[in-house]
């Protein structure tokens, strides 16, 4: 950019850097660098954060020899790349999370340094952690987190299969799945049969955590039980095995799915899409800019409607307006107006698009219904909680 100026022009922003900006140190000791990283990050409200990274790279770059630092600062800025900035970040929690196989117990860099790459003894060079570590690890998680897994031609329809279970995944748990998935992942990178068994064993698990509420502390410690059981190369599809479901949380998990499904919100949603795929027999996922999930039985019914023939009472109405069987996907934002109407005008009017169909499956099930009373909704509730057991066997 420099090379544009004109001389006038340079000389006056080298007056300008030489009279108006200013180098300011601020010296402050501290015990350790986590402290000093949590310091750093309050005084530096003008400058470019400093991330963990950061301090991990400089650490280990020092320790190159100079004629290869240039060679592995560009490899680790590959992979910074790669990832982009927050999801480099997180690797290194991953990294934390996969090796400590255990709740953090102190900061990150001390984790890092105790369980990652350890210096006392040093369990290998910073030119081996970048090579056999760093880049397998982030190569590996681009394709959890871009859905881009890729394998032999011979095996294109599993890897398929592989990113349609990491789509599904990326929308549950706020990524607390993710350090069991990449450490299995990276493990057998050139087994997609057995990455393919353990994603749909692991949805599985979150999913049941989900539904059911599961506390954070406790969904943690399973998820450090699947890593450690992992790092022993137990066997992950016994029925004791971590990443397995108890009776009781299938029990629990079918108590749920139920009952006021509408209620667990987002869930809900992501209940219907996996549904829906399902009934579809299908493992393309739909692109809509807006999936909204739909009442047949409107929640608040007009009182001269249809819907009070069918359902009189207002216990009958909130026994089943939240159900499973009571719900249908749009690819379309709500209609407060259109969401009341009687039976066969929301078939119609609302539940279809300007051709006449639904692009889900699960709603043009209900078009196929000529009145929605209690014995519809109890028929299509059996029907799709059957379909859940099937699909999460439980």
């Amino acid at each position: 950019e420099l090379q544009k100026f004109s001389e006038k022009q340079l000389i006056e922003l080298t007056q300008f850097i030489f009279n108006r900006c200013f180098l300011i140190v601020v010296s402050v000791s501290t015990a350790d660098l986590d402290s000093a990283y949590r310091i750093f990050s309050v005084l530096n409200n003008r400058g470019l954060n400093l991330s963990y990274p950061d301090i991990v790279n400089a650490e280990m770059i020092n320790a190159i020899p100079l004629e290869q630092q240039d060679e592995y600062t560009t490899k680790w800025e590959e992979v910074e790349t790669l990832l982009g900035g927050q999801a480099f970040e997180d690797l290194f929690s991953y990294l934390r999370a996969i090796f400590s196989r255990q709740r953090a117990r102190k900061g990150l860099i001390e984790e890092f340094r105790d369980h990652v790459y350890p210096r006392n003894p040093p369990i290998c060079t910073p030119q081996e952690f970048i090579d056999h570590m760093l880049v397998r690890y982030a190569h590996a998680l681009n394709n959890i987190v871009k859905m881009n897994y890729q394998s032999s031609p011979l095996s294109k329809s599993i890897a398929d299969e592989i990113n349609g279970m990491f789509k599904w995944l990326n929308q549950l748990d706020r990524s607390n799945w993710i350090p069991p998935a990449l450490y299995y992942f990276v493990l057998h990178e050139r087994q997609p049969e057995q990455i393919l068994h353990f994603l749909t064993d692991l949805e599985r698990l979150v999913v049941s955590f989900m539904i059911c509420r599961v506390p954070p502390y406790k969904r943690f410690d399973r998820y450090y039980n699947l890593l450690d059981a992992i790092h022993r190369k137990q066997d992950l599809f016994v029925p004791h095995s971590p990443l397995q479901l108890t009776h009781r949380e299938c029990q629990e998990t079918l108590r749920v799915l139920n009952g006021d499904i509408y209620s667990l919100h987002y869930v809900c949603r992501y209940i219907l899409l996996r549904l829906d795929r399902k009934l579809a027999e299908s493992v393309a996922v739909y692109n809509y800019e807006t999936v909204s999930t739909e009442h047949v039985l409107p929640q608040r019914p007009m009182s001269n409607s249809e819907w009070f023939r069918c359902f009189p009472t207002r216990e009958m109405r909130d026994r089943y307006v939240n159900k499973l069987g009571n719900l249908v996907l749009l690819s379309k934002g709500k209609n407060l107006r259109a969401e009341n109407f009687d039976f066969r005008e929301k078939k119609i009017k609302y539940f279809t698009t300007q051709d006449g169909i639904s692009p889900f499956a699960l709603t043009t099930q209900v078009l196929q219904y000529k009145e929605w009373t209690p014995a519809s909704i109890e028929q299509r509730q059996n029907m799709l909680l059957g379909k859940l057991k099937e699909l999460w066997r439980l």
